[in-house]
């Protein structure tokens, strides 16, 4: 009936991903977000960022680690099936990311490091003429799950009153591609 329906299931997935996971840094600042993505495998992506201030729970007595920050992702990727019936990409991810340079007054610059888990799917559909006169549409489910490392660098910055970012993610194992996005912290 609905054969884009894992498409809405995978994308509540990642929503709810991101929400659930977001209270877990305890009473520290948690914003959420919108993001799109650019990817060189998984094309375009929605989903949802939540990032989380670090630096009180911490117990490093260094600078360089004294804005230190969280960040989990949930993205969803639409792909070209290539002659499938659907196909997707299904991304979530945590980092932590340290402030490394004050550009200007408002552009901050980080690099991070975290992991990610990936799970992709390809759905085809046939019509096999031999089964019955009137045709038989079969259905073919192939799907791959991956967990990851990445190194990150992004920039932060004020964008109409709330916070904005523009992030290059690269993956070394797992999902080994590069992944941009960008996405403004409304809530």
């Amino acid at each position: 009936m609905f054969r884009s329906l894992p498409v809405f299931r995978c994308v509540k997935v990642a929503l709810s991903a991101v929400i659930i996971a977001a209270p877990a840094a305890g009473q520290s600042d948690v914003v959420l977000g919108p993001l799109v993505s650019l990817g060189d495998d998984s094309h375009f992506g929605l989903g949802a960022r939540a990032e989380m201030d670090l630096s009180d729970h911490m117990d490093i007595d260094h600078d360089f680690f004294r804005n230190i920050f969280g960040s989990a992702t949930a993205t969803y990727s639409f792909q070209d099936c290539r002659g499938a019936s659907g196909c997707g990409w299904l991304e979530l991810g945590g980092n932590l990311n340290v402030p490394v340079s004050r550009l200007a007054a408002d552009l901050v610059g980080y690099v991070g490091a975290g992991f990610h888990i990936v799970s992709s799917f390809r759905e085809e559909s046939f019509v096999d003429f031999r089964s019955t006169p009137a045709g038989a549409a079969w259905y073919r489910r192939y799907s791959d799950t991956s967990v990851g490392l990445n190194l990150i660098g992004g920039l932060r910055f004020p964008l109409a009153g709330s916070p904005g970012f523009v992030e290059g993610k690269l993956g070394l194992s797992g999902a080994s591609q590069f992944l941009l996005s960008t996405g403004v912290m409304l809530w």
